[in-house]
C-alpha cells in the first residue's frame, strides 16, 4: 500500500500522545512502511519513474513465475497492479514527478486450491502454498532482477516481500515490493480498501476502518466486512473458538449503510430503518475519492442511524452516538501512536532514513488531529 507500519494493539483510552513501546514484530510483517524490512532499500528513492521499472519487473517476474508454476502442476496467479499510494503512478510521472513512495504493495490474487473444505482454512493453505512455492522459486531460478539474499531474509511462508535488484539512472538500486495476497471473491473489494487518501500514507486511512471495525465488534479488512457468530448470536471479532464467520457486505460503496442495516436486521428490524440524511446519500465510500473528512461524516452519520435504530444499549453496549464516536477515536489514536513508536524506526541508520521516520511521524499527528476535531 505505500504505507504499512508496525502495529500491536490499541486499548490504552487516551486524549494525549503518550510514547509506547512496540513489544512484537508480529504485525510489522503485515504492515510494513517505507520498505525497511533491510537497510538494502533504505537509501532507495522510489520515485514514480522507479516505481513504473519495478511494476514492469514485477510483472516480468509474474510470467517467469506462472511458468515455474505450469511446470509444478499448480493453477496461474494473476498480479493485479500496484495498490494504495502507487496506484497513481502514471499520474505522478506527469503531475509529481518528484514524488517519493515507501515500498510497493502489489496486489496478487491466488486461486483457491481446494486444500480444506472450510473456506478460511483453504484460503490460509492456499496462501502459505503459494507464498512458499515463490520462495522456492527465487531461491532455485538464480533470477537476475531479484536479490536472492535479501528476498529470502526478509519473507516467510506468511509473506513473501520481493527485493527487485534494478538499473535506474546509472546505478543500481534495490527496490521492495510486498506482495499483499487477495482471492477472487475479494478482488475489487480489496483493491478500494487499500487505495488510501490521495498523497497521504496508506495506514492513516487503513487505521480509520481497522478502529470502525475494533469499535462495532467486527472486521472491516482485506475479506470485505464480516461477523463471527456463536450459533444465532453474535460473538466479538476476537473470539476464536466455536465461531462462524459470516459477510455482511463486500460493497466498498455501500458497506457503511450496510453496516447499519445489518445491526438493525440483527435485532429484529424490518425495512431499512432509521437511515442519517448523509447515510441516504452517501451509504459507502469511493475508494480513488477518499479524504479523511468525506470518511469522518460517513462513521458520523452511521453512529447517528445505529443510535436512532435502538442498536446502542442493546448489541452495542454504547449509550448514544458519541460514546462511541468516542471509543472509535480513542482507537484511533492508540493505534496510530503504536505507529508513531514502531521499533523498526531504530533501524534508521541515514539522513534519509531519519528524515522519513520525522515525516512519518508529523503525518500521525497531523491527521489523530484532525480526526479528534471532526467527531468531537
Amino acid at each position: 500500500m505505500g504505507g504499512k507500519l508496525t502495529l500491536i494493539g490499541y486499548d490504552i483510552y487516551t486524549n494525549n500522545y503518550t510514547m509506547r513501546k512496540v513489544h512484537s514484530f508480529k504485525d510489522w510483517c503485515k504492515i510494513n512502511e517505507g520498505g525497511w524490512s533491510t537497510t538494502a532499500t533504505q537509501d532507495t528513492v522510489l520515485t514514480p519513474k522507479l516505481l513504473k521499472i519495478a511494476d514492469e519487473t514485477t510483472l516480468r517476474f509474474e510470467k517467469d513465475f506462472n511458468k515455474y508454476l505450469k511446470n509444478v502442476g499448480l493453477p496461474e496467479v494473476d498480479f493485479i497492479k500496484p495498490i494504495g499510494s502507487g496506484s497513481w503512478y502514471e499520474d505522478d510521472i506527469i503531475n509529481q514527478p518528484d514524488k517519493v513512495y515507501g515500498d510497493i504493495d502489489y496486489m496478487v490474487s491466488y486461486p483457491l486450491l481446494g486444500i480444506s473444505s472450510e473456506e478460511r482454512k483453504d484460503e490460509i493453505e492456499t496462501n502459505k502454498t503459494y507464498n512458499s512455492e515463490m520462495l522456492k522459486f527465487v531461491q532455485t531460478s538464480n533470477l537476475p532482477y531479484i536479490d536472492e539474499k535479501e528476498t529470502s531474509g526478509s519473507s516467510s511462508p506468511g509473506v513473501v516481500r520481493l527485493m527487485l535488484k534494478l538499473e535506474f539512472e546509472g546505478k543500481g538500486v534495490v527496490v521492495q515490493v510486498d506482495i499483499v495476497v487477495t482471492f477472487g471473491p475479494y478482488e475489487e473489494w480489496s483493491i478500494a480498501r487499500y487505495t488510501p487518501i490521495r498523497n497521504v500514507k496508506g495506514f492513516v486511512s487503513g487505521k480509520i476502518y481497522k478502529s470502525l471495525g475494533d469499535a462495532l465488534g467486527i472486521s472491516i479488512q482485506e475479506r470485505g466486512v464480516r461477523a463471527k457468530f456463536q450459533g444465532n448470536v453474535l460473538a466479538p471479532w476476537n473470539k476464536r473458538a466455536g465461531v462462524q464467520e459470516k459477510a455482511i457486505t463486500m460493497n466498498f460503496g455501500t458497506f457503511l449503510k450496510d453496516i447499519a442495516d445489518f445491526f438493525y436486521k440483527y435485532e429484529g428490524g424490518d425495512g431499512e430503518g432509521n437511515l442519517d440524511a448523509y447515510l441516504k446519500m452517501v451509504p459507502g465510500l469511493d475508494g480513488n475519492k477518499l479524504s479523511i473528512e468525506g470518511m469522518c461524516k460517513g462513521i458520523r452519520a452511521l453512529a447517528n442511524t445505529l443510535e436512532a435504530n435502538g442498536t446502542f444499549g442493546n448489541t452495542l453496549k454504547y449509550n448514544n452516538a458519541q460514546e462511541f464516536l468516542n471509543q472509535f477515536v480513542r482507537n484511533y489514536d492508540t493505534q496510530m501512536m503504536e505507529v508513531y513508536n514502531a521499533k523498526k524506526f531504530e533501524k534508521a541508520a541515514s539522513p534519509t532514513a531519519h528524515a522519513a521516520v520525522a515525516k512519518v511521524r508529523s503525518l500521525i499527528t497531523e491527521y489523530v488531529g484532525k480526526v479528534k476535531y471532526l467527531l468531537k
